[in-house]
């Protein structure tokens, strides 16, 4: 003769049969101490019934699943990640940085969303809005993406940002003590190594309603950490202006960029490498020797220099050397020499 359930729940042996809970799912909970299967099955029903991270610090039998968005059951705060909360395949980032110094590799994975705490609740949650930006100009005003997260220009990702638009979840401090994968933009603040003003390329993630022309997609891509490059992009690095430490001297190309006659830099057309190291080259090897020249020239007595003061260009008195002379017509479509006031632009004088 069958037990019936009562009879077996006054014997005790009620204990040795799994059941299913109100959603039809299987209890295969162990008897832990004075925890029996129905102590276990009611912790599942109440971790699932979780509806906010800060939740969790008052259950510490339970946990929230990042790659499944649910909240579940953790074995008795015996930190037991239930097997169906899997890692993340999100890609974490694309590059490893223009100095290649960063510490995040391509492919890599976010890893373990298994979430014990509230603040690792809220980190993946966070996280997954900005993982979920594919290019910068989806982050738009006013929208929780533009509100939460930054454009990381050097490896083409959005991450969360703080109010002053660093990297919030950076491994550090608070985040330290997090169980879940951290955030790195590579090399934020760090300068190129053959800069040798050392003034760093970027020092902020690029926030929603600011992102330039570099960060646009190609062909539904970013490819501003690795190229190639639109034409907008490459003219507006070459027209963007190179100010020396002084702040006294400010050099931004006027020319055509794809004009051969004048610029004649096209190998930058299909360079695959991020802008902000495109951009650092144009600096070094045009922008800055220009500056210099001016500098140097304008301590010499009865030496004048044009700001910008005849259509937009600079132009001298006196006649400088070759090389400089090239990147001046590269840079400003004119050689430097000239009279300011009387022959400029000229016969003779271009």
């Amino acid at each position: 003769m069958q037990a019936t359930i009562e009879e077996m729940e006054k014997d005790g042996t009620a204990d040795n049969f799994v059941r299913l809970d109100s959603n039809n799912i299987l209890v295969e909970s162990f008897v832990e101490g004075n925890t029996n299967r129905w102590d276990a099955s009611n912790d599942v029903e109440t971790c699932r019934s979780l509806t906010k991270c800060g939740q969790l610090d008052s259950n510490p039998n339970c946990g929230y699943c990042g790659t499944s968005g649910k909240f579940d059951y953790d074995g008795n705060g015996a930190d037991i990640k239930p097997s169906v909360c899997l890692d993340s395949k999100v890609i974490a980032s694309y590059v490893d940085g223009y100095t290649n110094t960063g510490t995040h590799a391509p492919n890599k994975q976010r890893g373990n969303q298994w979430a014990k705490t509230s603040y690792d609740c809220k980190k993946i949650k966070k996280q997954a809005i900005c993982d979920n930006i594919t290019t910068c100009g989806d982050m738009t005003v006013g929208s929780e993406a533009g509100d939460l997260c930054g454009w990381c220009p050097s490896d083409s990702r959005a991450k969360v940002k703080t109010s002053d638009s660093q990297v919030k979840y950076d491994g550090v401090g608070t985040d330290a003590r997090s169980d879940t994968a951290s955030d790195k933009c590579p090399d934020i603040g760090k300068a190129v190594p053959q800069d040798v003003d050392n003034i760093p390329l970027f020092t902020k993630l690029t926030i929603a309603g600011t992102c330039i022309v570099c960060d646009e997609a190609v062909n539904g891509e970013a490819m501003g950490a690795s190229g190639p490059h639109s034409e907008a992009c490459l003219s507006s690095l070459w027209g963007a202006p190179f100010t020396d430490v002084s702040g006294a001297y400010s050099v931004g190309c006027s020319t055509n960029f794809y004009d051969p006659k004048t610029a004649n830099l096209n190998h930058y057309r299909d360079v695959k490498k991020s802008y902000l190291l495109i951009a650092s080259d144009m600096k070094r090897v045009v922008k800055r020797p220009i500056a210099m020249i001016m500098k140097k020239y304008e301590e010499k007595e009865g030496v004048h220099w044009s700001i910008r003061g005849v259509n937009g260009k600079y132009r001298r008195t006196q006649n400088i050397d070759e090389d400089v002379d090239k990147l001046w017509k590269q840079c400003f479509g004119e050689n430097s020499r000239g009279n300011v006031a009387d022959d400029f632009g000229k016969d003779g004088n271009n």
